[in-house]
């Protein structure tokens, strides 16, 4: 789907939908903890690492389709490191919740992230 977007050049509208629908998807990710078996909760989260991986995929798309291939190493190493910081920022908080068993919050936190994320994005990516 992000190849089929991206193949469309510089569709901002189009990534827009895509993120936003990532985004949206996201969002269930919160009640994981409910799930009554361990299948059922391995399946919704293994959902989730599809749809996060989705935004992975997309970042680079857009970011290929914006800028020139010769800042392509550049943009990539900046994502990629963006994310570790975020992650080593974020996971002692999580870690955290989870050593005192509030699985409902760390998941709220998680389902809820890409939403954030995608509305700092958006300002972000407008032209100047």
């Amino acid at each position: 789907v992000i190849d089929r977007f991206a193949s469309a050049g510089r569709d901002r509208a189009a990534m827009l939908r895509v993120f936003l629908l990532g985004a949206v998807l996201s969002v269930p990710l919160a009640i994981a903890p409910l799930f009554p078996s361990l299948l059922a909760t391995l399946a919704f989260l293994f959902f989730a690492m599809f749809i996060a991986a989705s935004f992975v995929i997309g970042s680079v798309a857009y970011a290929t389709a914006v800028y020139s291939t010769r800042y392509s190493g550049l943009i990539s190493g900046i994502g990629a490191g963006s994310w570790s910081a975020w992650v080593a920022l974020v996971m002692p908080w999580i870690g955290r919740l989870f050593d005192l068993h509030d699985y409902g919050a760390a998941f709220v936190l998680a389902g809820v992230a890409p939403l954030v994320g995608f509305a700092l994005w958006v300002p972000l990516s407008r032209k100047s």
